[in-house]
Order: structure tokens, then C-alpha cells, then sequence
């Protein structure tokens, strides 16, 4: 068989007919012809078999996931909570209240697991590298919430640690249908951040098979970085792709598959342990004292003053006074810095402008000397014409303007010539 040759219009086929009635199988018959068609086949009947074959394998592997899919125990239906439209607004509160008492209980079943995560975790940062989360739907929204808290409560950069989600921001607003199932956005952020051994990506799925998450974990993992996987079901597809997977059971969900219920809080537990853990081994915090907060509000500064008092035992005045001096040479250096770099471009735009001002003052100069000699050229040119006209003028005064002019004169001379004669002729005789 020749190679295919893959064309944007999908073929029809006119040896055969699509086989069965369905609607879906026509469709794959149609789709999957688009991968035969143009093969130089000799029997009709022989593209027919590999559409066929190629549907068939379509239909495994969606069986599989099916499968897969139905065995996830936050899929399954919870029978404690079979009867919830029925109870009352206390019912209901208690009943959620006793669901969730089990995942304190399922987080504290991945300890070790959790911190293994924690030391890879603290190991990349100390070697200058960065933290990412990344996800699809609620577990998405979980990532970016951590990572945006890390910047004030420890006073990161917001680059250390970083929070992505399928579909990107409006994501975090609003559902975005089928963006988890892309995979090549998942590869075309890691590619883009530029993801290296440094850099440890915290994939965040609960059913573990988000095909976002997976790829976006195959390309980070083939890139040398350091890959951890965060769940909610034991035996998931992250395991291949990770070096550690944390799986906290949390059981079927109070609304059936509602993910965003238990296995959203469990993997929020999760992740406070991987940022706050991490941040205390950086030596973020003074005790249990968040001391590298950044104080950009009232109550912030408020925490900061209160936080100086308990570490210090100094009086209230005495921490706000220092910590105002703190702020203000802060602020004063901040302001330095700011404005040397306002001065540097200044200066910069002032030697461009000079650059410029003196490439235009050459290039003026250029064009006036230019146009100086056009104009002294100009003159020489007129006064050569002139005197080459003068005397032109001059020679053809000197010379018979015609012919004409010759004759007559030659004319002149005969006539005064025999006047002459006759007069002589005339005087002799009289003699």
C-alpha cells in the first residue's frame, strides 16, 4: 500500500455504502475514510476493512474510558445521600457536615506521600526554580487560588509559584466547555513556559484523567521537571506520568460526580499543605509568624504591627514607630530605585534624541552643502553659456550674416569700379 495522503475534505465513497444505520457509526465511517480514501487500493472492499478496523479500535478505547470512568469511586452513587432532596434544611446541612468529616481523614491517609511532594517541591525552589500548578475546571481554580496567595502571605514573587487552567482565565469565571480534553494546549503551556529540571508541575485532576493534565505532565516529565500528580482516586492514569501521586479516597460525592464538593476540598487541604510547608522550609515565617507578609492594606499593616508586639514584646508605639521607619526607608529605596531607573531612561531618550538631533543637523549640513555646490555649479554653467553666447555673437557680427549679403556687396564694388572707369574715359576725351 502506497502512503496516505491526507486531503481537508473528507471523500465520500461511491464502491460502497456506509454500513448499519446509525448516525454516529456513519459519521466514524466517514471520518476515518478521510485516512484511506486517497490509498491507491485495488479492491474497494480493502479500505472498507481498515475504516472498520479504525472504528472498532475508536470504540475500544472509548470503552475502556468508559470503563475507567464508571470505576471512579467519586463517580459512583453515594447511598447516604440518596434521599437528600427529601430532608430539610438542617437535614441537609448535617448530612454534608458528616460527608465531609471524611476527608480530613482520606488527606492524612497520603502523609508520606504529601511530604515526599513537599521535598521535591523545596528542592526546586532552592535551586531557583518554580512551582506550577495546573489543572482543568475546579481542580484549575484551586491551583491559580493557592498561587495567587502565595505573593502577600509570603512575599514571593509572583513567578515562584504559578497557577494555570484549561481554557485559560475566563476559565476561572465561567465553564469553558471541552478544554480539558485538549491536549495540546496542555503541551503548548509547558512549552511556553519554558519548563526545566528546576521547575516542579503539580498536575490537579480528580478523576486522574483530565487528557490536559496528562499531556501537559508528559511533556513537563519529558522536559526533566520534577511532576507530581493530585487526585481523588487511587489507581489513576497520573501514576505513570509523576513521580509522586497523592490520592486522597474521599469516596462518592454528596451530589453524584459533583467533584467540586469533596474532592475539591480534599485537594484544597492538599495544596495549603504544599505551598505553606514549602514556604516554612524556605524560611518564610518566624515560628508560625508570617513575617514576610506584604502589608498593602490597613489590615495588613494592622497584622504586621501586632506580629512585631508578640515577637518583640515591644509596645504598640514602639512597633509602629519602627515598622513605619521600616516602611518608609522601604519606600524611600523603593522611590530610589524607581527613580534612577525614570533618570537611566531619561537619559537614554536624551542620548537618542542628541544621537538624532546630530544625524539630522549632518544630514542639514549635508544638504546644504550639497545644494551650495548645485547652486555654484549652477552659476558656473550660466556664466560659461554666457560668455560662449558673447562670443557667438561677436563672430557671426564679424562674418557675412548670407550669401545674399555677399553678392550685393560685390554688387557695390563693380558699380563704384566702372563709375570710376567712366569718369576717367570721360576726362581723357577732354583732353
Amino acid at each position: 500500500m502506497n502512503s496516505v495522503q491526507l486531503t481537508d475534505t473528507p471523500p465520500l465513497f461511491h464502491h460502497s455504502k456506509p454500513p448499519g444505520k446509525s448516525p454516529a457509526l456513519m459519521k466514524h465511517y466517514f471520518i476515518y475514510g478521510k485516512y484511506f480514501s486517497e490509498m491507491e487500493l485495488t479492491d474497494g472492499r480493502e479500505c472498507d476493512t481498515l475504516c472498520m478496523a479504525a472504528i472498532s479500535m475508536g470504540r475500544e478505547l472509548r470503552r475502556r474510558m468508559d470503563t475507567y470512568l464508571a470505576g471512579l469511586s467519586t463517580e459512583s452513587v453515594s447511598e447516604a445521600t440518596r434521599d437528600i432532596d427529601l430532608c430539610t434544611t438542617g437535614e441537609m446541612v448535617a448530612l454534608m457536615n458528616r460527608q465531609d468529616a471524611q476527608v480530613a481523614q482520606a488527606v492524612g491517609a497520603q502523609s508520606a506521600r504529601i511530604a515526599q511532594a513537599i521535598d521535591l517541591i523545596y528542592a526546586c525552589l532552592r535551586r531557583g526554580g518554580r512551582l506550577i500548578y495546573l489543572g482543568a475546571g475546579t481542580s484549575g481554580r484551586l491551583g491559580v487560588l493557592d498561587a495567587s496567595e502565595c505573593p502577600p502571605t509570603f512575599g514571593v514573587e509572583p513567578e515562584k509559584v504559578q497557577g494555570y487552567i484549561a481554557g485559560g482565565d475566563r476559565a476561572l469565571r465561567q465553564a469553558v466547555e471541552g478544554c480539558e480534553d485538549d491536549e495540546a494546549e496542555g503541551e503548548a503551556l509547558v512549552d511556553g513556559l519554558a519548563v526545566g529540571p528546576d521547575d516542579a508541575v503539580v498536575g490537579i485532576t480528580a478523576s486522574g484523567s483530565a487528557p490536559y493534565v496528562l499531556a501537559a505532565l508528559r511533556r513537563a516529565r519529558a522536559r526533566g521537571s520534577v511532576t507530581i500528580g493530585l487526585c481523588t482516586n487511587a489507581h489513576s492514569l497520573l501514576e505513570s506520568l509523576c513521580d509522586v501521586t497523592i490520592a486522597p479516597e474521599v469516596g462518592p460525592e454528596v451530589i453524584s460526580g459533583s467533584t467540586r464538593l469533596k474532592s475539591g476540598t480534599a485537594q484544597k487541604m492538599v495544596l495549603n499543605m504544599l505551598s505553606t510547608c514549602t514556604m516554612v522550609k524556605l524560611g518564610k515565617v518566624y515560628g508560625n509568624l508570617m513575617v514576610d507578609l506584604r502589608a498593602s492594606n490597613k489590615k495588613l499593616i494592622d497584622r504586621a504591627r501586632r506580629l512585631v508586639v508578640y515577637a518583640t514584646g515591644a509596645s504598640d508605639a514602639e512597633a509602629a514607630q519602627k515598622l513605619m521607619a521600616l516602611y518608609e526607608s522601604r519606600s524611600s529605596r523603593l522611590h530610589r530605585t524607581a527613580s534612577d531607573a525614570a533618570l537611566s531612561q531619561s537619559k537614554a531618550k536624551h542620548v537618542v534624541s542628541k544621537s538624532q538631533k546630530k544625524g539630522k543637523q549632518t544630514l542639514s549640513s549635508s544638504r546644504s552643502s550639497s545644494k551650495h555646490k548645485a547652486v555654484s555649479s549652477k552659476k558656473r554653467t550660466t556664466v560659461a553659456s554666457k560668455k560662449a553666447a558673447s562670443k557667438t555673437s561677436v563672430a557671426s557680427s564679424k562674418k557675412p550674416s548670407s550669401k545674399k549679403q555677399v553678392a550685393q556687396k560685390r554688387s557695390s564694388q563693380k558699380k563704384s569700379t566702372s563709375v570710376a572707369q567712366k569718369k576717367s574715359t570721360s576726362k581723357a576725351k577732354s583732353k
